[in-house]
């Protein structure tokens, strides 16, 4: 699945995601999406908010701003338990107070392999997302 979106803004809101909110137990499988701006409260990811016991596999997500309060990570805001497989993120900023990663902003005993991360200046990446 490939999504392309403006902005997703829900300030008191938890589990958001460029993609999906909340995955648990879901595999995403060569999916991605382009955000220019995701905000809300806590489990703020650029493709999943919370994907507690879930595979991402092959994907990706490009999002310009990504903010929140905790949890909040570029591909994945929360995921325990979740095993992430060569896939990527790519943000201009990613900005929180509490757990905020590029790749993830929590996760226990979570599986990474063969993901990166990637940051652009704030010109490169605006235009990419929102002209794509």
């Amino acid at each position: 699945m490939h999504v392309r979106k403006v902005n997703i803004t829900a300030p008191q809101s938890s589990g958001i995601g460029g993609l999906v909110g909340y995955a648990f137990g879901a595999t995403i499988n060569s999916s991605s999406v382009i955000v220019a701006q995701i905000s809300g409260k806590s489990q703020i990811g650029g493709l999943v908010g919370d994907g507690d016991g879930g595979m991402i596999i092959y994907s990706l997500a490009v999002v310009n701003q990504i903010t929140g309060t905790s949890n909040v990570g570029g591909l994945v805001g929360k995921g325990d338990d979740v095993t992430i497989i060569s896939s990527s993120a790519v943000a201009t900023e990613i900005t929180g107070t509490s757990n905020v990663g590029g790749l993830a902003g929590a996760g226990q005993n979570s599986m990474i392999n063969s993901a990166s991360v990637y940051t652009l200046p704030k010109m490169i990446s605006l235009t990419l997302c929102l002209c794509l």
